[in-house]
């Protein structure tokens, strides 16, 4: 597949949302991509269109609203088999992420939150391989405060809504992050996000042969090679 047959997933939902649900169109979208494994260890990059999924991890994207409110999910996946390495860094990852969660809860900070990911990724070696923060708020906007991230003291406080999503970079190898939608309780935490985060389930070597026809068609029509 390439990046415009993902954005035309992504698009096909938006249709649907329009065509059979009573949700607020104007206020209402989807937003699918993926960083595929070319840029995955660069989580800032952009794709093109043309960028296809082949070997080597890539990492979907999902920015999503409904009625103008915000949601997130993000997911490592596989096209290919993993070799040994990836499967290393992807096994961390759920790691660093699971340590995360272990110590979320209200009363905390989220500059507390990341440094639990901080110090478990110093302790592999990985302390270089880490771009960014373990998550930040989700409300009217995708992107907001509270942020799990270094400098930020806000408490986190019951029936805030954020994310987790702790990563992992490596040039020459690629990127490994998952990130879930999350609602703060009184007692700990709800995860919002409802799909698999394990590796089998995230690793995709026998497609549809219509699925390929419809690729083929889509890059003749737009001639990608």
């Amino acid at each position: 597949m390439t990046e415009l047959e993902v954005l035309g997933i992504g698009k096909d939902i938006q249709k649907a949302i329009i065509r059979d649900t009573e949700f607020d169109y104007l206020s209402s979208n989807v937003l699918v991509a993926v960083w595929p494994s070319r840029i995955s260890h660069q989580p800032h990059g952009i794709p093109v269109i043309g960028d296809k999924l082949d070997s080597g991890s890539h990492i979907s994207l999902s920015f999503l609203r409904v009625n103008g409110y915000a949601a997130e999910l993000e997911r490592t996946f596989f096209t290919r088999k993993p070799n040994q390495q990836e499967k290393e860094l992807f096994n961390l990852m759920l790691e660093v992420r699971k340590r995360c969660y272990a110590v979320l809860r209200e009363g905390i900070s989220g500059e507390e939150v990341d440094q639990v990911a901080n110090n478990f990724l110093e302790k592999e070696g990985l302390q270089n391989s880490r771009m960014h923060r373990s998550g930040h708020g989700i409300g009217l906007n995708n992107h907001e405060g509270p942020f799990i991230a270094e400098g930020d003291g806000t408490i986190l406080k019951e029936n805030m809504v954020i994310s987790i999503e702790p990563g992992i970079y490596v040039e020459g190898v690629g990127g490994f992050r998952h990130s879930d939608t999350v609602h703060l309780t009184k007692t700990g935490y709800e995860l919002l996000t409802n799909w698999p985060d394990d590796l089998e389930s995230l690793t995709f070597t026998d497609f549809n042969p219509m699925h390929r026809m419809k690729g083929w068609i889509a890059k003749k029509m737009f001639k990608i090679k």
